[in-house]
């Protein structure tokens, strides 16, 4: 049995998945000790053409599916102990998946293993994006994460055990790609049965580039998820309550302002994430409330 399967879903991103593939490839592992999987959601630019060249598992879908259902074709073709999530807009460092093994060969009682991103771009949206993720680590160096709002569970830069994520059922498939979540919704499971995920010191950059427009739809995404999880926790939030919280969106900006120490773009910006994802949650609620759990 090789020691991992990577798995990579992918929509329309050629380019940044060029760049991704070399990246795991250019990997200090044992060449013959892990392969590569990609998930294509029905792209409609070259990636097809593209993947044909690349000498990776290929799984070709005919239609958009949600991340969850993605990543778990590719946990159910998998010949890997164990599955390394990324994005295909992510670059893995060269010794990414030794860092990885080494957090399993180390510490036996450890289910998962897991890193940090960081995004590059200068862009003010990229910054909030750094900002937001810096919330769930709670050091800089190697530790064992027991708390499903810690790091580590962003799938860019994540691993399990493989017989244990299918024995878990992988991610829940009934989320939707409009609802983000899915990776926080695994660890809770996983730590509910009393497993153990562990933080590495070892960094994956997301190389996203923000427009308005993709950040607007991030945070949708986002609100989504969040009332899904406020949803799960048997607490959700009702209509009343999303409206008040955009009718009280100037006392926001005032806290967030000194909670920036006086940085205008910052403040702007997470105010304009605080009213996007609520509007997700007022935009996407009769879905949300309809989501299996």
């Amino acid at each position: 049995m090789i020691s991992f399967s990577v798995i990579v879903p992918t929509y329309n991103r050629k380019e940044q998945l060029e760049k991704c593939i070399e990246s795991i490839k250019n990997q200090d592992f044992d060449k013959n000790d892990f392969e590569v999987i990609v998930v294509d959601g029905g792209s409609t630019d070259s990636t097809n053409e593209f993947l044909e060249t690349q000498g990776v598992v290929c799984i070709m879908l005919e239609e958009r599916v949600g991340p969850g259902k993605a990543r778990n074709l590719g946990g159910r073709k998998a010949k890997g102990k164990y599955l390394a999530f990324t994005d295909s807009d992510c670059l893995v460092p060269r010794d990414w998946l030794s860092k990885l093994k080494s957090g399993y060969d180390r510490r036996s009682n450890v289910s998962g293993v897991g890193g940090s991103t960081y995004n590059p771009e200068k862009s003010v949206f990229a910054q909030h994006e750094n900002f937001i993720y810096t919330k769930y680590v709670t050091k800089q160096e190697e530790y064992a994460s027991r708390a499903r709002d810690e790091a580590p569970f962003a799938l860019g830069n994540m691993s399990y055990d493989r017989e244990l994520f299918l024995a878990l059922g992988g991610f829940n498939e009934s989320i939707p790609y409009f609802v983000s979540g899915e990776d926080a919704d695994f660890k809770e499971r996983l730590l509910q049965k009393g497993h153990t995920v562990l933080f590495v010191p070892i960094t994956v950059i997301h190389n996203h580039t923000y427009t308005l427009k993709n950040f607007y739809n991030q945070s949708l995404q986002r609100g989504a998820g969040r009332l899904f999880d406020s949803r799960k926790k048997e607490n959700p939030q009702n209509v009343v309550e999303i409206l008040l919280r955009l009718v009280v969106t100037p006392l926001y900006f005032l806290a967030k302002l000194a909670a920036f120490r006086g940085n205008l773009r910052m403040t702007f910006v997470d105010s304009l994430f605080f009213v996007f994802s609520n509007l997700g949650k007022l935009i996407y609620y009769k879905k949300v409330m309809q989501i299996k759990i």
